[in-house]
């Protein structure tokens, strides 16, 4: 597992967390106990910290980042699906990003929230009221 210094700042990962190799943690990091990384992962502390509490799941291409002046905190209990970006976030625990979501700096998911991702329906929407793509067969 990539595991880098950055600015000075060194991540600290729970013993019992697990991250996998082909992660990346860089810079002032804390990964709490319990917590999975999954692959592919990217949690990078640019210039702000990040946290995330305990029993976390980060699930495969998700990218978590502290900015400048908004620290990127995840409590416990989230689970952050895959593709999703954390921006400079503080999420609360029990909370759900779904596959592809994406939260913006000074942005505060509360506990127990979900954020979805619902271009897909909106793209779907669409297709279907422009007859997009009806003359259209599988091969």
């Amino acid at each position: 597992m990539p595991v880098y210094e950055h600015r000075g700042a060194v991540p600290r990962i729970d013993p019992t967390a697990t991250v996998a190799p082909t992660a990346v943690v860089s810079g002032d990091v804390t990964v709490g106990p319990g917590t999975r990384i999954l692959h592919h992962v990217v949690i990078s502390a640019e210039d702000g910290p990040v946290t995330l509490g305990a029993d976390v799941v980060v699930m495969e291409h998700a990218l978590i980042r502290g900015r400048a002046g908004h620290p990127c905190t995840i409590g416990d209990a989230v689970m952050i699906g895959p593709h999703a970006h954390v921006n400079g976030s503080a999420v609360g625990d029990g909370a759900f990003l779904a596959t592809g979501s994406s939260v913006f700096p000074g942005s505060r998911i509360g506990a127990g929230s979900e954020v979805r991702d619902t271009m897909p329906s909106i793209m779907r929407w669409q297709s279907e009221f422009y007859r997009a793509h009806a003359e259209n067969r599988e091969i």
